[in-house]
């Protein structure tokens, strides 16, 4: 059975498991819609340099956000650690995007100042100190394929 992590109890899976089910939790990863509310500055920033909005209601996390990755870490370790689950689906593991349609909703997001410099120094490119509408043109124009990968 699969059950949402945030609905996970170690009473839960004891009840399961002695009723012969396996119990699985869905582990939300970068859409905690909550933690953006809480901590706007941690919304995906877009290509004009503002929030992006969710697309389809699909609110993701900016994945650079410095208190986002340990706070999902913590609650990661306390699941495995109170709850006997025979696994876990890392579910929402993909950008601020709604891919899961005909007409997938794939916005350009990640253009915080975190991220253009783990672009930096992971491909050597120096980007102009130049306001964010300027540095997404020669990033999804020239420098588009090593800024994808």
């Amino acid at each position: 059975m699969w059950i949402g992590s945030d609905s996970v109890t170690p009473g839960r899976v004891a009840l399961l498991h002695a009723q012969g089910v396996k119990v699985l939790a869905e582990f939300n990863t970068l859409h905690v819609a909550s933690y953006v509310t809480e901590h706007p500055e941690a919304a995906p920033l877009g290509a004009d340099g503002r929030p992006c909005p969710p697309p389809h209601a699909w609110q993701g996390v900016s994945p650079t956000d410095a208190a986002y990755r340990p706070l999902r870490m913590a609650a990661f370790r306390e699941l495995l650690a109170t709850c006997d689950l025979d696994g876990v689906w890392l579910d929402h593991h993909h950008a601020h995007a709604s891919w899961e349609r005909g007409d997938p909703a794939l916005p350009d997001t990640g253009l915080d100042r975190a991220a253009l410099a783990q672009f930096h120094r992971d491909t050597g490119i120096r980007l102009p100190d130049a306001p964010t509408p300027v540095v997404a043109e020669l990033l999804l124009g020239r420098h588009r394929a090593a800024w994808t990968q």
